[in-house]
């Protein structure tokens, strides 16, 4: 099991400093990656950009691998986007993890930023042959590509990336009948969310898209995104999800009127709010249903108790 570390800069506002710091301590603490969400706008919150900052942080790293999850389609040409990926793959030495989904539209930022934003089906389509097209251009010399959505014509991607035959493609999303037949056909890792009942029945669907594109099921890896309050007591549990609470739901303008005990009984199925050993056993169910590769998002942010007691009580029993 390896374990990657989000940094979710959209639901909590980090600056750069404080993200480089976390990255840096992420690394220290053996931590197997860092990810950043792909967001341009929030309001006037500061926004971090994706590929610049981990290019910044590729610079002052040296081992820790650095991802994005996901990158939003609709937001670049993919000929663009495979050029940036290469960059920042060869920036890093090799430590790009690229991933990839078809793009939401949190807070009105296509409109604000007068970027076209098509039906999620449309998305979803456009995801597939974007992917045909960045993989090209990673492994071949010249690319012409004439697609329903995309095109390219004597296409040069140089320098290709580090990584052979290209960086691995994790690719998130939850719609059945589109999104994750994608993943059955172009991801190197799936990426679900879920409680051990839901990530289960993504893994049957995902299995039964395999058998219907003529995929091996068993060769995409299979990762599971947390969101993770973890603490050695409940009071402090307690204190991390009123934080969460305050700062996301009780002053966010698209909520509404809902109240702190009203929230965390709906948000019981989406974290993980539990002691170390608690947390052990959660993650040993997921093991057992084929996933290599945990992506957590703590709860805490933006300190860092909960990224040390992780690393340091849980982290070391893999």
């Amino acid at each position: 099991m390896r374990f990657g570390l989000f940094l979710d800069v959209a639901s909590y506002p980090l600056s750069y400093e404080r993200f480089k710091e976390l990255t840096l301590e992420g690394e220290a603490l053996g931590y197997d990656s860092v990810w950043i969400c792909d967001h341009v706008y929030n309001g006037k919150q500061p926004m971090l950009e994706a590929f610049t900052t981990l290019a910044a942080m590729a610079a002052i790293t040296k081992r820790i691998r650095l991802g994005v999850l996901v990158v939003s389609n609709p937001m670049r040409n993919p000929a663009l986007l495979a050029k940036m990926g290469a960059m920042l793959d060869v920036i890093s030495g090799g430590r790009l993890e690229f991933g990839i989904g078809a793009g939401n539209n949190r807070n009105n930022e296509f409109e604000a930023y007068g970027i076209l934003l098509d039906a999620p089906a449309v998305r979803v389509r456009k995801l597939d042959e974007a992917l045909r097209l960045i993989r090209r251009l990673w492994t071949q010399d010249s690319v012409t590509f004439n697609g329903r959505y995309y095109q390219a014509k004597e296409a040069f991607c140089e320098p290709k990336p580090v990584q052979r035959p290209h960086p691995t493609i994790t690719i998130g999303g939850r719609g059945e009948q589109l999104t994750i037949r994608v993943i059955a056909r172009r991801a190197d890792r799936s990426h679900f969310y879920g409680t051990p009942e839901e990530f289960m029945h993504k893994l049957d669907v995902l299995r039964k898209h395999c058998l219907e594109v003529g995929r091996d099921f068993e060769e995409i890896e299979k990762s599971w995104a947390c969101d993770l309050n973890i603490a050695s007591n409940n009071a402090v549990l307690e204190q991390n999800l009123r934080r969460v609470y305050m700062s996301q739901v009780a002053s966010s303008p698209n909520r509404g009127p809902v109240s702190y005990e009203e929230w965390r009984t709906q948000s019981q199925n989406r974290y993980v709010s539990a002691n170390p050993d608690q947390v052990l056993e959660r993650i040993r169910r997921y093991a057992k249903m084929g996933v290599t590769y945990t992506m957590v998002r703590f709860a805490d942010l933006p300190g860092d108790d909960g990224l040390r007691l992780f690393a340091e009580e849980v982290v070391k029993h893999f």
